[in-house]
Protein backbone atom coordinates (compact mmCIF):
# COMPACT_ATOMS: atom_id res chain seq x y z
CA UNK A 1 0.00 0.00 0.00
CA UNK A 2 1.33 3.41 -0.95
CA UNK A 3 1.33 6.28 1.47
CA UNK A 4 0.10 9.34 -0.48
CA UNK A 5 1.41 12.66 0.69
CA UNK A 6 -1.10 14.49 -1.48
CA UNK A 7 -2.14 17.93 -0.33
CA UNK A 8 -5.54 17.81 -2.05
CA UNK A 9 -7.39 18.61 1.15
CA UNK A 10 -5.29 21.70 1.79
CA UNK A 11 -5.74 22.88 -1.80
CA UNK A 12 -9.50 22.43 -1.59
CA UNK A 13 -9.66 24.36 1.68
CA UNK A 14 -7.55 27.18 0.20
CA UNK A 15 -9.78 27.33 -2.86
CA UNK A 16 -12.92 27.51 -0.72
CA UNK A 17 -11.46 30.27 1.42
CA UNK A 18 -10.56 32.28 -1.69
CA UNK A 19 -14.08 31.88 -3.06
CA UNK A 20 -15.54 33.06 0.25
CA UNK A 21 -13.18 36.05 0.37
CA UNK A 22 -14.36 37.18 -3.07
CA UNK A 23 -18.07 36.35 -2.71
CA UNK A 24 -18.78 37.86 0.70
CA UNK A 25 -17.68 41.42 -0.18
CA UNK A 26 -19.62 41.20 -3.46
CA UNK A 27 -22.81 40.35 -1.61
CA UNK A 28 -22.24 43.17 0.89
CA UNK A 29 -21.89 45.70 -1.93
CA UNK A 30 -25.21 44.54 -3.37
CA UNK A 31 -27.23 45.98 -0.50
CA UNK A 32 -29.94 48.36 -1.63
CA UNK A 33 -30.62 51.76 -0.08
CA UNK A 34 -34.37 51.67 -0.60
CA UNK A 35 -37.09 52.00 2.00
CA UNK A 36 -40.68 51.03 2.75
CA UNK A 37 -43.78 52.86 3.85
CA UNK A 38 -46.19 50.77 5.90
CA UNK A 39 -49.38 51.72 7.64
CA UNK A 40 -53.01 51.01 8.44
CA UNK A 41 -56.06 52.74 7.03
CA UNK A 42 -58.92 53.25 9.49
CA UNK A 43 -62.05 55.39 9.53
CA UNK A 44 -62.85 58.10 12.10
CA UNK A 45 -64.26 55.51 14.52
CA UNK A 46 -61.07 53.43 14.35
CA UNK A 47 -62.55 50.62 12.22
CA UNK A 48 -60.08 49.30 9.65
CA UNK A 49 -60.74 49.93 5.96
CA UNK A 50 -59.99 46.95 3.72
CA UNK A 51 -59.48 47.41 -0.02
CA UNK A 52 -58.45 51.08 0.07
CA UNK A 53 -55.95 52.21 -2.55
CA UNK A 54 -52.83 53.81 -1.09
CA UNK A 55 -50.56 55.78 -3.41
CA UNK A 56 -47.13 57.18 -2.55
CA UNK A 57 -45.78 59.74 -5.03
CA UNK A 58 -42.14 60.81 -4.94
CA UNK A 59 -42.30 64.62 -5.00
CA UNK A 60 -38.95 64.95 -6.82
CA UNK A 61 -39.56 62.41 -9.58
CA UNK A 62 -43.36 62.14 -9.79
CA UNK A 63 -43.07 58.34 -9.71
CA UNK A 64 -45.86 56.60 -7.78
CA UNK A 65 -46.16 53.27 -5.99
CA UNK A 66 -49.60 51.83 -5.30
CA UNK A 67 -50.84 49.26 -2.77
CA UNK A 68 -54.22 48.03 -1.53
CA UNK A 69 -55.04 47.55 2.12
CA UNK A 70 -55.60 43.97 3.28
CA UNK A 71 -58.47 42.70 5.46
CA UNK A 72 -56.76 44.20 8.53
CA UNK A 73 -56.43 47.61 6.81
CA UNK A 74 -52.64 47.25 6.51
CA UNK A 75 -50.56 48.18 3.47
CA UNK A 76 -46.90 48.20 2.47
CA UNK A 77 -45.23 50.21 -0.28
CA UNK A 78 -41.84 48.56 -0.75
CA UNK A 79 -38.54 49.36 -2.50
CA UNK A 80 -39.00 53.14 -2.57
CA UNK A 81 -36.00 55.27 -3.43
CA UNK A 82 -35.06 57.74 -0.68
CA UNK A 83 -36.84 61.07 -0.82
CA UNK A 84 -40.06 62.85 0.13
CA UNK A 85 -43.41 61.29 -0.69
CA UNK A 86 -47.01 62.44 -0.69
CA UNK A 87 -49.38 59.71 0.48
CA UNK A 88 -53.01 59.41 -0.61
CA UNK A 89 -55.52 56.80 0.54
CA UNK A 90 -58.97 56.48 -0.95
CA UNK A 91 -61.91 54.16 -1.30
CA UNK A 92 -65.47 54.74 -2.47
CA UNK A 93 -67.71 56.16 0.26
CA UNK A 94 -64.90 57.87 2.16
CA UNK A 95 -63.14 61.21 1.88
CA UNK A 96 -59.64 60.96 0.35
CA UNK A 97 -56.87 61.12 2.93
CA UNK A 98 -53.70 63.03 2.00
CA UNK A 99 -50.43 63.39 3.92
CA UNK A 100 -47.53 65.31 2.39
CA UNK A 101 -43.79 65.26 2.93
CA UNK A 102 -43.24 61.74 4.27
CA UNK A 103 -39.46 61.12 4.30
CA UNK A 104 -38.14 57.73 3.17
Amino acid sequence: MMNCKCRCGERLLTALLLVMVFLIPASLNAQDARGNITGRVADSSGAVVAGAEVRATNTATGVSAIAKTNEAGNYMLAYLIPGKYDIEAEISGFKKFVRKGIEV
